[in-house]
This record gives structure tokens, sequence and C-alpha cells, in this order.
């Protein structure tokens, strides 16, 4: 187990916090985050598309495809609803690109090289 592997063990398993009542929240959702950090980092920055979906904005992701690949995509284009024909009623039948497309995991393009002073 590494340094990652045993902090998210001792933040998930390790800390019972049900009994500071009116504290228990607060530091709740400060060791939710620290542990949604850590687990980042473990898994490379990538994020499951079975777990999450990027927010729908007008940007871009990175996305890996079910082969391996890593692409840069256009987040509307690949997890935002698009149609897929009519059922057998005429009513309007929706889909996402990234389906059938094969991506299975995305993470957030990385911040812009800045040159350091």
């Amino acid at each position: 187990m590494n340094g990652i592997e045993r902090t998210l063990y001792t933040l998930k398993n390790d800390y019972d916090l049900k009994n500071l009542y009116s504290e228990y929240y607060s530091i709740k959702q400060a060791i939710d985050i620290a542990i949604s950090a850590l687990e980042k980092q473990l898994n490379g920055g990538w994020i499951s598309v079975k777990e999450k979906l990027p927010e729908s904005e007008d940007n871009s992701v990175l996305a890996q495809f079910n082969n391996g690949s890593i692409e840069t995509v256009h987040i509307q284009d690949y997890f935002d609803d698009i149609t897929a024909g009519l059922d057998e009623n005429g009513n309007q039948l929706y889909t996402k690109w990234y389906i059938s497309q094969g991506v299975v995991a995305w993470q957030p393009l990385p911040e812009p090289y800045k040159e350091l002073n």
C-alpha cells in the first residue's frame, strides 16, 4: 500500500466523527474533500464516466477511450444530449455521444504554462 492508499484508508476507516455532532458536518466535508483530492491523485486525475460527467460548458477535456487512446474533446459535443432518432410513437430519442465513442474516463485540461519570474 503506497502513501496515498494508506492515507485514503485512514481517512475513510479510522475516523469516527459521529460523536462531535455540531462540528461533524464541517469536519466530514473537509475529509470528503481530502479523500476526493487523494483519489484523483491515485488515478492520475482521471474520472470514470461511470462516476461523474463533466459539467456542461463550452470547453474541452481530455478523454480516454476504451482502446487506450487519449484525445481532447469538446464537452458539449461528447457529453450533452444529442438526438438519436424517433421511437415507435414518434417521440424524439436522445443519447450521449461519449457512449457510442467508447469514452471510459476524462479529466480537465491542465492549466496553461506560466513563465516563472
